[in-house]
């Protein structure tokens, strides 16, 4: 019985290693994606990110935009020029998204 704690520690270890090696690669594939906010559109209109991902929004137009969901997830209220937003997304799924001020500005975050 000695010999199969041996060889279970060996393996937590082995994966303790695995682990530390590969979350770091796992966290730079999850850098914030920007959104602009600008000639009232949200570009791009469509982004596709991972599970854990961040959406910026940054408002690059003269005047004030929002980032609202149409499910209600998250709303960045009135964003003036150079005022920005994020969400972190943690499901997958597609999320429509809406500026509140000029309804037919629209985008779409999908999540895998």
């Amino acid at each position: 019985s000695k010999e199969i704690k041996e060889e279970t520690s060996t393996v937590k270890d082995k994966e303790a290693i695995t682990k530390s090696v590969v979350e770091p690669k796992e966290a730079q594939k999850l850098d914030p994606v920007n959104v602009s906010i600008s000639g009232f559109s949200f570009s791009p209109s469509s982004v596709t990110i991972k599970k854990g991902q961040t959406v910026v929004w940054m408002n690059k137009d003269s005047m004030a935009h929002t980032a609202t969901s149409s499910s209600g997830l998250f709303d960045s209220k009135n964003l003036n020029n150079g005022g920005s937003f994020s969400f972190k997304f943690n499901n997958a799924g597609e999320y429509d998204y809406f500026c509140n001020i000029h309804t037919a500005m629209k985008g779409k975050v999908i999540v895998k």
